[in-house]
């Protein structure tokens, strides 16, 4: 029982590695397509990570119905199978390990893309 929980333990962190790189990945790609109002906000949008270590009282985090960025959270939530919401206590429904992997690569590729082309515009 033990090699197999160690097994699934070891699965589960290279699904949610694999999902921060699809992130980094989905997080550039939107960068070159958004609006300049949009990358703007996305660099200061708070992920449900950043969310739920600074503010330990957070419950119900549900980053689909953000006014700006939700219907593109959405999609993903649709695209990426293992994307969904977990329910946990004194936190109540927040997204899950995968997604809140993938939105953090995100954030970080929307930032990268953002130091590369931010110079240019001047």
């Amino acid at each position: 029982m033990k090699e197999t929980i160690k097994r699934l333990k070891k699965e589960k962190k290279a699904l949610i590695d694999k999902y921060y790189e699809y992130g980094i990945f989905d997080g550039q790609e939107w960068g070159s397509q958004a609006s300049y109002d949009d990358i703007i906000y996305a660099i200061d949008y708070k992920t449900c990570d950043e969310i739920l270590d600074n503010d330990k009282r957070a419950i119900n985090i549900d980053p689909t119905r953000d006014n700006v960025l939700g219907e593109f959270f959405n999609h993903a939530m649709a695209r990426y199978e293992h994307f969904g919401f977990k329910n946990l206590p004194n936190r109540g429904f927040i997204p899950n390990d995968f997604y809140i992997a993938w939105e953090y690569g995100w954030k970080k590729g929307v930032v990268k893309f953002w130091e590369e082309v931010e110079p240019k515009l001047e």
